[in-house]
């Protein structure tokens, strides 16, 4: 399947930089499987955390595309 994004320069180049990766194609293709985990992870009534390394402040992820996932 082919797909088509517009997004912006100053984004992309950022998280390019980030990830060390220069191809936008696997860049997305990242991007695919981390939301494909998170969908089924919230199809299965769990939910995203972040911590830092000594588990304290912790926050959740929100986005409202896995809000709509029927548990």
């Amino acid at each position: 399947m082919e797909i088509r994004l517009n997004i912006d320069d100053d984004f992309m180049k950022s998280l390019s930089e980030k990830l060390g990766e220069s191809k936008a194609s696997k860049i997305t293709t990242e991007a695919l499987t981390i939301l494909n985990w998170a969908a089924e992870e919230a199809k299965n009534g769990r939910i995203i955390l972040s911590t830092n390394k000594n588990g304290e402040d912790v926050k959740q992820l929100a986005m409202p595309a896995l809000d709509k996932i029927i548990k």
